[in-house]
């Protein structure tokens, strides 16, 4: 039931994404294939498929019902990954979109229960590093850079 109570909240936020990707403005070239809101809407569609497949195969190898309270551990990591949220959306004009994803991604993973924190350090590496290039380099698209140094080292990777 847990995991069925977090499909559902995660959907929502998806829904709420989806929606404020549909009101981007349309800003795109000739020479565009996707248009300005084309990308998030695209991993919107796929986020609420996959929740909805989960949500499917969990509800069918359910054995039993779990009370819907959460108890402390999970109250606190869910809290702490909100409130990272709030604070990735925060800082990410100032400290620039490499800083605040290592950040939040690192946070996030540890909080979720992994005791690997080289591993948490490495995949929050790699995993920024990879989005860094590919919506750099790949689809062009601007990343926000920061101010001062996190701006100067941003053209390290594109």
């Amino acid at each position: 039931m847990k995991q069925l109570a977090f499909n559902a909240f995660l959907a929502l936020v998806t829904l709420l994404y989806l929606f404020t990707a549909i009101n981007i403005p349309q800003q795109s070239l000739p020479a565009d294939i996707i248009e300005a809101n084309g990308v998030p809407i695209l991993v919107s569609i796929i986020s609420l498929i996959l929740i909805a497949i989960t949500s499917v195969q969990t509800y069918k190898e359910r054995k039993e019902e779990e009370a819907l309270a959460l108890d402390k551990t999970s109250a606190l990591r869910l809290g702490v990954i909100i409130a990272m949220i709030v604070v990735y959306i925060n800082i990410l004009t100032r400290v620039g979109f490499i800083v605040s994803m290592f950040s939040f991604l690192l946070v996030a993973v540890t909080a979720g229960g992994s005791k690997k924190y080289l591993f948490n350090v490495l995949f929050a590496l790699v995993f920024t590093i990879a989005l860094t290039l590919i919506f750099g380099r790949v689809f062009q698209i601007s990343l926000p850079r920061g101010m001062g140094p996190f701006f100067t080292m941003s053209f390290m990777l594109y």
